[in-house]
């Protein structure tokens, strides 16, 4: 039997490593072993991610209770 399938060693298609909890790139590569193997030799702490969420949700809670100030302040005039 002939096989005519050859693979290419000049890949330009980029695979991406997602944190499923996150939705966020952990580590792209051109194949899906290099990403994961690119992940495994320089990982990439939890703890790093989640501050940039509660940042996020701090600031959020801090515009909900300027506005409710500002509505019981208006309500009062």
């Amino acid at each position: 039997m002939n096989n005519n399938t050859s693979v290419s060693s000049n890949l330009v298609h980029k695979t991406k490593f997602i944190d499923p909890s996150t939705g966020r790139v952990i580590s792209e590569g051109t194949t899906p072993m290099a990403t994961i193997r690119t992940y495994k030799e320089n990982p990439q702490p939890q703890h790093l991610q989640v501050p940039e969420e509660n940042v996020r949700i701090e600031k959020l809670e801090n515009d909900i209770s300027e506005i409710k100030k500002l509505l019981l302040e208006s309500l009062k005039k």
